[in-house]
């Protein structure tokens, strides 16, 4: 006879709809981080994260060939080492907030039933108001002046629009139609 202590469950294997996030980017914060090793021997990082009022669980491998998602994690709570080996303690990472996709996923579980929940597609850094996003001016900051043309510089623009003859897409140039013959090349053109 097994001693094992067990446990009932009991209701609907799907999580609320309320319990879910809806598909798109937040901010978070870590929680809780815990190292363990899976079942097929790989390490793994175990977060807890903070969304919205909700806790979203995410476990990434800390090697092999989703490393990259770790590292995308480290990158958007600041952490910016480009070495290949280093340590993280977890004090350097509960607490610290960046940005996450979610998604909204349908899982099937080991007795078949399919249940929704949410999945952390990608981590990215909160932007901070020093740091500037690629092509996006800040709303606070001075409109910025365009270089003012000389007299001589819309002169010389005029004269180079003045000069070339402008098509329009339904206007090109008609070819010549040729055949050979016997003969050698004839215009049709011409018949």
């Amino acid at each position: 006879m097994d001693n094992e202590e067990t446990f009932e469950v009991h209701g609907s294997t799907d999580l609320p709809v309320s319990n879910l996030l809806e598909k798109r980017r937040y901010e978070f914060e870590v929680t809780e981080v815990s190292n363990f090793t899976s079942a097929k021997g790989n390490r793994c990082a175990k977060l807890s994260l903070a969304i919205e009022g909700k806790k979203i669980t995410d476990i990434l491998l800390l090697e092999g060939k989703m490393e990259w998602k770790w590292r995308q994690f480290l990158f958007a709570i600041g952490i910016r080492d480009r070495r290949t080996d280093f340590s993280v303690g977890r004090s350097a990472i509960v607490g610290k907030k960046g940005l996450v996709d979610v998604g909204v996923r349908d899982r099937v579980m080991e007795d078949g039933v399919i249940v929704k929940d949410n999945t952390i597609r990608s981590y990215s850094p909160i932007q901070s108001p020093s740091a500037p996003v690629a092509g996006v001016e800040p709303e606070d900051s001075p409109p910025k002046e365009t270089p003012k043309e000389t007299p001589k510089e819309k002169k010389k623009e005029k004269e180079k629009k003045e000069d070339k003859p402008v098509l329009q897409p339904e206007e090109k140039p008609k070819e010549k139609e040729t055949a050979k013959t016997d003969d050698g090349e004839i215009d049709i053109d011409d018949l």
